[in-house]
């Protein structure tokens, strides 16, 4: 009871250890002296603390809720689709590029010509914010050809598409075709193709798609 009766007085006076504190909520109610005088810094300095900190948690929460993935379409109208199924020495393997400049991102697919199953493969390549629609296109000539540009900014990040979400859905022969420096005579062939909805990160997304892309087979593929 003395205890208490002195630490009530030392509040009302403002005396405990030269500064405002918050105590607990009994030794707080017990000192009604300091409350009816109107002296209540600690306790309202507590509460404004703690409701700066409440506010800064739910800002900081709700900043998390609404920070959306970034969603690649490869059907927007700003991508740039390049198709390529042949080098200087004859036919490859078909590559397919979907350059995404608003997201700075390409997606990469890539179609064997020795199979006739047409088995495919995809990557998602990231690149820095800035890379511009130009930047893109120079990087994609470069998995294409000899690498004529020299200046070209690299992947920061590269994500395999999972085998599930690719999927070759038909294949129709079209023609025979010489070509290469043998003049030997390829296959022609229309793949349809499929890319399902795919998860790539908590913060990017693939949307489903559907296309199709021209392989041509290697002499001898059964």
């Amino acid at each position: 009871m003395i205890f208490r009766n002195l630490v009530s007085h030392l509040l009302a006076k403002g005396l405990v250890f030269g500064m405002a504190i918050c105590l607990p909520a009994t030794i707080i109610q017990a000192s009604d002296l300091a409350r009816t005088r109107g002296d209540r810094k600690a306790d309202d300095g507590c509460s404004v603390n703690q409701e700066a900190e409440r506010r800064m948690t739910t800002t900081k929460s709700s900043a998390l809720v609404n920070d959306d993935p970034t969603v690649l379409n490869v059907k927007s109208e700003d991508v740039v689709r390049n198709e390529s199924s042949q080098t200087q020495i004859g036919f490859s393997h078909t590559q397919l590029f979907y350059s995404l400049p608003e997201s700075h991102s390409i997606v990469a697919l890539r179609f064997s010509n020795e199979d006739l199953e047409f088995p495919v493969t995809g990557k998602v390549h990231q690149f820095a914010p800035g890379t511009t629609a130009e930047d893109l296109a120079k990087w994609v000539n470069n998995q294409t050809s000899d690498a004529l540009f020299p200046d070209v900014p690299e992947p920061t990040n590269s994500v395999d598409l999972p085998a599930e979400a690719l999927k070759t859905v038909s294949s129709e022969f079209v023609e025979e075709q010489r070509g290469g420096f043998r003049n030997e005579i390829y296959r022609k062939f229309v793949v349809n193709f499929a890319v399902n909805k795919t998860e790539l990160s908590d913060d990017l997304r693939l949307s489903a798609f559907k296309d199709s892309v021209t392989v041509y087979v290697k002499p001898g593929v059964q």
